[in-house]
């Protein structure tokens, strides 16, 4: 059994995801320690109780007129809480040009556009994510756990429109480790509508683009939520 006792916002320098720390005008940052106590109750011998950190996450978010871009250095747990499973390194690196009219575009290194749950641990509504083969984080992976940055990162370039209303993107990116010839792009169309109050509905497709066509796994997601009160459905 794994209960996670901390999505801890340390206070120096760490605040929500929602929020940050205002270096300048132009500089921000933000991040979270997520941290969790393992209790393993298979009656093996040894040792059965454990406190770790199951990843650090740091973020400087830049802006400067229509520029904007992020930083986000991570320092995560892959697996099983030992020290030769953790890796440090940019999680996710982009810039975004955005024009008067909705229209923006994003290069560099992000997450998908696709999937209900939170990108980091600090934002899900419960411990485990629902699409991991392994029922918790960092224990599987399965190819609807597309929001997930810590197994599901891309290289690649964004197209999208937003309005007051909704948003719509299309996202090309370099092929994935399975594409071993690595001269076929993947596509990802998205959107989100908020038109409802308290309502949000978004979804959108994965192409997979790949040399061989049976290792091809396409993505079609659907989601909505409503908030009602202190209730979310």
């Amino acid at each position: 059994m794994k209960n996670k006792i901390l999505a801890l916002l340390a206070s120096v320098g760490l605040v929500a995801s929602a929020s940050a720390v205002e270096i300048n005008e132009n500089l921000s940052i933000n991040g979270f320690i997520d941290a969790a106590y393992t209790h393993n109750n298979d009656n093996n011998p040894g040792e059965n109780q454990q406190l770790g950190l199951d990843e650090i996450e740091l973020n400087f978010l830049f802006n400067h007129g229509p520029v904007s871009g992020a930083i986000h250095i991570d320092d995560f747990d892959q697996a099983g809480g030992y020290p030769e499973n953790e890796q440090v390194d940019i999680e996710q690196a982009h810039i975004t040009y955005a024009l008067d009219n909705g229209v923006s575009f994003t290069i560099g290194k992000y997450g998908s556009a696709l999937g209900f749950e939170r990108e980091d641990p600090a934002g899900l509504y419960t411990y485990s994510r629902a699409y991991t083969s392994g029922g918790e984080l960092g224990s599987g992976d399965s190819d609807f756990n597309l929001g997930d940055v810590d197994t599901n990162v891309v290289e690649g370039l964004t197209v999208a429109y937003a309005n007051d209303v909704f948003t719509l993107a299309a996202s090309l990116e370099n092929p994935g480790d399975t594409d071993m010839d690595g001269d076929n792009l993947n596509a990802e169309i998205s959107f989100s509508y908020t038109g409802f109050e308290n309502v949000v509905i978004g979804g959108g497709y994965f192409f997979d683009n790949q040399s061989n066509r049976t290792l091809e796994t396409d993505a079609l997601n659907l989601h909505a939520s409503v908030n009602m009160g202190k209730l979310l459905v």
